[in-house]
């Protein structure tokens, strides 16, 4: 036998799952697929903590426009008999949290008849987002035989926005909590006394509707010309397709990895514009035909990779290195949400294993890839940016 399964298996890809920048479009956390694999009964509790570096030469060349954000993962998976188990995990699928207040750019001060001079001189005095996607997932596996598994799941998606923007809408907008229901399908092949396992599994696309209002001085310009309310927003996760694998390649040595790849390009987030729709009913359209919506992300498609090697080293401590690497598709752009373009990166991480208790920690390093965005002031450089990323995971088997 060339390598315990027992001793490593999947908590080197659970240090890269917690310790990487998850790149393409807005998502964040993956889905937890790994906790189907552990043996018996499980549980665990995940900490992230991702920081970005990013600036340009215009928009945001005082420091990073991007606020830290930490979450916490927990999940559970029960062993009902030999054959069926069950899984239940929540973690946050997407996350945009940023501000170009106070960063040295155009946008403390900027009126809005600075911008178009048709509109009248309302001061913005930030350009903010925050926007999140929750996902709660319950998962079931069968055992077919000793190689061969499905899993299938369902899971809710929740999502919710707010922020301050120059147009489409103007001002500060609220996106309220709604939710959608998606699927998850995979199948799994192992061999354990190689500790070869390779999982994929396919996530189905999540479209959300979220009714906005706006708030401050500049709420009347959204509002439609005798209609006094404001058309849904929607937002969107992309349908992926995920493959996990491990494999022992000699006395206590894992290789590991995996590839994503995500059709952001059909997936993006949609406002309402309340001056074209307005101006549309005024040369005599109806509400229906006149209603406009603008698109304010640039996403494309996104395939990325990791790979590491991991090391037992005694009974109770392993450790790991991994790479992980998304390829640029769109050197510019004209949306202020999306200002990298691919990225490479590693990730350095740990695990301590005492009884029936496992603690896994990982570091990762990235650096993001150049991309120029034009906006309403001109073209911002972003370059020479990064992230860091902490992750910390403690599990119990019983």
């Amino acid at each position: 036998m060339i390598f315990k399964p027992k001793a490593l298996s999947m908590a080197m890809v659970a240090i890269c799952s917690a310790g990487s920048v998850v790149a393409g479009g807005i998502e964040f956390d993956r889905l937890p697929m790994s906790m189907m694999f552990e043996t018996g009964n499980y549980v665990s509790l995940a900490y992230r903590s991702t920081s970005i570096d990013a600036s340009d030469n215009l928009y945001s060349p005082n420091g990073s426009m991007y606020v830290t954000t930490s979450t916490i993962t927990p999940s559970f998976k029960y062993q009902i008999n030999d054959k069926l188990s069950v899984g239940l995990t929540r973690y946050r699928s997407a996350n945009v949290n940023l501000s170009y207040v106070g960063k040295g750019g155009p946008f403390t001060g900027v009126t809005f008849n600075q911008l178009n001079a048709a509109l009248p001189a309302i001061a913005l005095p930030e350009a903010n987002l925050n926007l999140t996607a929750h996902t709660t997932a319950l998962i079931a596996g069968y055992n077919i035989n000793e190689s061969i598994s499905v899993l299938a799941g369902l899971k809710r998606n929740e999502a919710e926005a707010s922020g301050d923007i120059i147009s489409n809408p103007y001002g500060e907008f609220v996106a309220s909590k709604e939710t959608d229901n998606s699927y998850v399908v995979g199948a799994s092949f192992s061999k354990p006394e190689i500790a070869l396992r390779v999982t994929a599994y396919y996530e189905s696309r999540v479209d959300i509707t979220h009714p906005m209002s706006a708030t401050g001085a500049v709420a009347g310009l959204n509002l439609l010309a005798g209609a006094g309310t404001f058309a849904n927003t929607t937002s969107a996760l992309p349908e992926t397709l995920t493959i996990d694998f491990q494999t022992g390649i000699a006395a206590d040595t894992l290789l590991y990895g995996s590839i994503k790849r995500a059709l952001w390009s059909n997936a993006h987030i949609f406002m309402y514009d309340g001056p074209t729709t307005a101006g549309k009913m005024a040369a005599g359209l109806s509400y229906a035909d006149a209603l406009t919506m603008v698109q304010k992300t640039t996403h494309t498609n996104s395939t990325t990779l990791n790979l590491g090697l991991g090391r037992k080293l005694t009974d109770k401590w392993a450790i790991s290195a991994s790479v992980n690497y998304e390829k640029g598709t769109a050197a510019t752009g004209e949306s202020l949400l999306a200002t990298t373009n691919g990225q490479k990166g590693i990730t350095l991480g740990g695990k301590f294993t005492n009884g029936q208790m496992t603690v896994t920690g990982g570091v990762n390093y990235t650096q993001l890839g150049d991309k120029t965005v034009t906006s309403f002031a001109g073209d911002g450089n972003f370059t020479s940016n990064s992230s860091t990323t902490i992750g910390l995971k403690v599990g119990y088997n019983f």
